[in-house]
């Protein structure tokens, strides 16, 4: 609660504040004028002032270890991994040109061939993916 009241006496008001009471009598803060109420005066303060670390302090807080990270860190994927990348981003795009090409139609005679790419296509990112 003090705490609060040294808030809103230092730090944040450009309004007026009023300590006003409450219905059973406890005191209260607003910005809006109470009938009963006391404005109080306030002051802005610009500058907080802190104490200046000794020498031993400033040694110990250097030989600190700086707090680990809570977050996963990346790992780097292996060249086999990049590659595996490649050749499943390439093999779900032939796939799709396959089924494009099938929409778009074809020869009779390509259609078992064009069955038998998309069977092996199908495999590919299964295998490996």
């Amino acid at each position: 609660m003090n705490q609060i009241i040294l808030y809103l006496l230092f730090v944040a008001p450009a309004a007026p504040i009023y300590q006003c009471e409450g219905l059973r009598g406890e005191p209260y803060f607003s910005d809006r004028y109470c009938p009963k109420g006391q404005r109080i005066k306030t002051q802005t303060i610009s500058i907080i002032e802190h104490a200046a670390l000794t020498k031993e302090e400033t040694e110990q807080l250097a030989r600190l270890k700086p707090p680990r990270s809570t977050k996963p860190r990346r790992l780097r994927k292996s060249a086999r991994d990049r590659q595996v990348d490649v050749t499943c981003h390439s093999t779900r795009q032939n796939l799709r040109d396959l089924r494009e090409k099938r929409r778009k139609g074809y020869n009779v005679k390509d259609s078992n061939e064009l069955e038998q790419q998309e069977r092996q296509l199908k495999k590919e990112p299964r295998r490996l993916c």
